[in-house]
């Protein structure tokens, strides 16, 4: 089978002894266009014609070599992410950091310097110059931008791609502190009458991520009878977050998040009483809107007082206390936090309701909601 031999720029193909076909790209006209070349003679004249149309590109001055990491991101990556923006395949929260990490680490760095000149030593120093937030964030941008480039063929191999070393993140990171279901109770009672109190209640019994426990109008709230208690299921459709107004419907972190949370008794009786006042949004601010994601940390922090753990940390709670305390099962708690179960049942069959949900729930919760009332 005759051979294709790759060289740093374009390849040649031997078709027989005296034959041999060459191929490259080239930048001339509205974009890179692939080139074929037939060449009779040996494989040293066919590498010597592929040597004098490289330079013929280089001098011209608009070959591979003379692209820019800018080029290549305007080109490419800024379309990609346009299209999968109005596909519905990125959210806006992600294409904006994208295009901040571009403007404020990437692109100062790598604008100007040609695709030829990115050298594995510098890259290196780059990420280790950037907190470990940054280098996380802008190293999957460059890297993007470089497979454009290396899949179009203006570069022969992406050294963005490079195994590298990562700043190390800062010893202190965020708590990963979660509450018992004791100190849970404790917290509700320093949080009740309080502007958390809304958002507490579907976080720490609920499984609420911290934006969809500000997300919910009252009058989505709901109460179900199962197996002698009273349920409040709660549909998850929306998110708040910092700014003043809520974020589309259906515009969650992935398409499972949209779902129906359950909060069980003791519980449930205060979300029902909550989402009964005339109020409209179930966590609302103080000009009734719904209560953005600074406010309710500002409010969290105050009422907790000693007892603080990060807000987010509430669903970290909820799951350990719903596993290992009221001894729900595995899939149910999966499906209530809205993750996608594994395999193709998860995948492609598994539709239960919000009923059927809270049904599973309620078997397990009913044994020990009585027995810790018979104490």
């Amino acid at each position: 089978m005759p051979k294709r031999k790759r060289r740093s720029f374009g390849s040649i193909k031997r078709v027989s002894r005296d034959k041999h076909v060459i191929r490259w790209t080239d930048k001339a006209g509205d974009g890179p266009s692939r080139r074929t070349e037939t060449v009779y003679g040996s494989y040293a004249d066919a590498a010597a014609r592929l040597a004098e149309i490289q330079t013929a590109i280089r001098s011209r001055g608009d070959g591979p070599s003379a692209m820019t990491v800018g080029d290549a991101y305007r080109r490419w990556f800024v379309p990609w992410m346009e299209r999968r923006l109005a596909d519905g395949k990125m959210k806006a929260n992600t294409a904006k950091l994208y295009r901040t990490e571009w403007e404020r680490c990437v692109g100062p760095a790598w604008r100007d310097v040609p695709l030829s000149g990115v050298r594995p030593e510098r890259v290196q120093e780059w990420l280790l110059g950037l907190t470990a937030a940054n280098a996380s964030v802008s190293i999957v941008v460059a890297r993007k931008v470089g497979d454009f480039a290396a899949q179009f063929e203006v570069w022969e191999s992406n050294r963005f791609r490079m195994p590298y070393e990562m700043p190390s993140s800062k010893a202190h990171g965020r708590s990963r502190r979660v509450y018992s279901l004791a100190e849970a109770e404790e917290a509700w009672e320093r949080v009740r009458g309080t502007p958390a109190e809304p958002p507490f209640l579907l976080a720490c019994f609920g499984s609420a991520r911290t934006g969809e426990s500000l997300g919910v109008r009252a009058e989505e709230v709901r109460a179900v009878e199962m197996r002698g208690m009273t349920l409040a299921l709660v549909p998850i459709v929306r998110r708040m977050e910092a700014g003043p107004l809520p974020l589309p419907d259906g515009d969650l972190k992935n398409p499972q998040s949209m779902r129906t949370i359950v909060v069980p008794p003791p519980y449930s009786p205060r979300v029902l009483e909550l989402a009964s006042d005339g109020r409209e949004w179930f966590a609302p601010a103080r000009d009734c809107g719904p209560m953005g994601t600074k406010v309710l940390s500002h409010a969290w922090n105050v009422a907790v007082g000693d007892m603080r753990i990060p807000f987010a940390n509430l669903r970290n709670s909820w799951r350990t206390i719903a596993q290992h305390e009221w001894g729900v099962d595995y899939e149910t708690l999966e499906q209530l936090m809205g993750h996608k179960l594994e395999g193709v049942t998860g995948a492609h069959y598994l539709r239960p309701t919000p009923e059927q949900l809270a049904n599973s729930f309620s078997a397990a919760y009913s044994k020990f909601y009585f027995a810790s009332r018979d104490k």
